[in-house]
């Protein structure tokens, strides 16, 4: 190739590379391990974010098989991968066949957040406390329970909720999970229900299950004592009351003394 075309194509070149690009966030490249994608996985996704229309989370099926070169059963493959780790999701309500990288932003927020919580070690070779990471795994079972039973990722103020109860108030995440119980059974699943019960926890002093159960223990005994003796003086007002003479009604056949009114 002469030098005069090489020059003639490099302004071509140059607005190929610098213009015709695809953003990534840096802490998607980062952070797309902690979200479960492999290294193929984080590929495909690039593939999916270079389609994506601008200042939107839809992402159109026709567009992608371009970035698989017309390979359709290697796109579906790897769209169906991207949908399990839930970072795309096939939206069945929008005419043609439409994606949303909703998920992908959701995680991303939703791993951001449990990393400010709970900041890592600044230094990597430094290998953090046993109880740091304990505690980092009580709360990704806490975000992974809530949203098992929301059916949903959480929103930032759950999150923050969620968090405030985990890490400022130190809940026992034995008892969270007894109060997530108790208000799925009382068809009231949401964080303003539940911290009512936490309140009322907080304020009869239950910090652990042990304390739970035995509290509600007492009360039960409490309860059942408290029927028993209502039951015995309910007997006994009985016995009285039917034991208690009666007075005869006035009338001509009482004995009484009439000679003192002639």
């Amino acid at each position: 190739m002469s030098k005069d075309i090489n020059h003639n194509m490099e302004p071509a070149f140059t607005r190929a590379l610098y213009f015709e690009n695809t953003q990534v966030p840096d802490y998607l490249i980062n952070n797309y391990q902690a979200i479960g994608l492999s290294d193929q996985q984080f590929i495909d996704l690039l593939r999916v974010l270079a389609c994506q229309q601008k200042f939107s989370a839809y992402v159109e099926q026709d567009k992608l098989l371009a970035k698989w070169n017309g390979q359709q059963a290697e796109m579906s493959a790897a769209l169906a991968a991207l949908q399990q780790q839930g970072v795309l999701e096939r939206l069945e309500d929008v005419p043609g066949v439409v994606f949303s990288l909703a998920g992908l932003y959701n995680k991303l927020l939703e791993l951001w957040v449990f990393q400010h919580s709970v900041p890592a070690a600044t230094n990597a070779e430094v290998e953090p406390e046993p109880a740091a990471v304990d505690e980092r795994e009580v709360i990704r079972a806490a975000y992974q329970l809530f949203e098992g039973e929301f059916a949903r990722p959480l929103s930032p103020l759950e999150l923050e909720k969620l968090n405030a109860w985990l890490i400022a108030d130190r809940w026992d995440f034995a008892l969270l999970k007894e109060a997530m119980r108790r208000a799925v059974l009382h068809n009231a699943l949401n964080l303003a229900y539940i911290d009512k019960i936490l309140l009322r926890w907080k304020r009869e002093g239950i910090t652990n299950m042990e304390q739970l159960l035995a509290s509600e223990a007492n009360q039960e005994a409490e309860t059942s004592a408290d029927k028993t003796n209502r039951r015995a003086r309910q007997a006994r007002s009985s016995r009285v009351a039917r034991n208690k003479p009666q007075a005869a009604e006035p009338g001509f056949a009482a004995e009484v003394d009439y000679a003192q009114y002639f």
